[in-house]
């Protein structure tokens, strides 16, 4: 929905993008409060729930900490690109950081298998279908 503004877009379209893009960004900004108060400010940054000294019990569990960390991040980084685009309400390139957000999407893959199943798929067909476009190009300039 985010992603779908273009140019000359209806008034209806327009206000509905502006209502989700609002909703959105109050969800994101609620979420990321909600960890910074839960973990801290330095655990929602970096290792979620480990004191400084503690040695991780398993490699497994350190990574998952370290990818929540680095999911932390993202997410701030995708909150605070998203506040400045109320103020600046012609600004294309801000709007453009919308787009960012489907790297959420992108990350449920890590966590939910048969997502990543498809997505793998996906990428596989897309790399086979290279072939054929190289050849409705041949045909198309021959």
């Amino acid at each position: 929905l985010l992603a779908c503004q273009h140019y000359m877009a209806p008034k209806e379209l327009q206000d509905v993008i502006l209502a989700g893009n609002v909703i959105c960004t109050f969800i994101f900004c609620m979420e990321m409060a909600l960890k910074m108060t839960a973990f801290g400010v330095k655990g929602y940054f970096f290792h979620q729930g480990s004191q400084e000294n503690e040695e991780p019990s398993d490699t497994k569990t350190y990574r998952q900490r370290s990818d929540s960390a680095m999911t932390n991040r993202l997410e701030f980084v995708l909150v605070v690109m998203s506040v400045p685009e109320f103020f600046l309400t012609d600004s294309a390139t801000i709007t453009a950081f919308r787009c960012f957000r489907l790297v959420r999407l992108i990350q449920l893959t890590q966590t939910w298998p048969r997502l990543q199943k498809v997505a793998v798929a996906l990428a596989e067909a897309c790399a086979e279908a290279i072939y054929l476009f190289i050849l409705l190009l041949v045909f198309l300039f021959i």
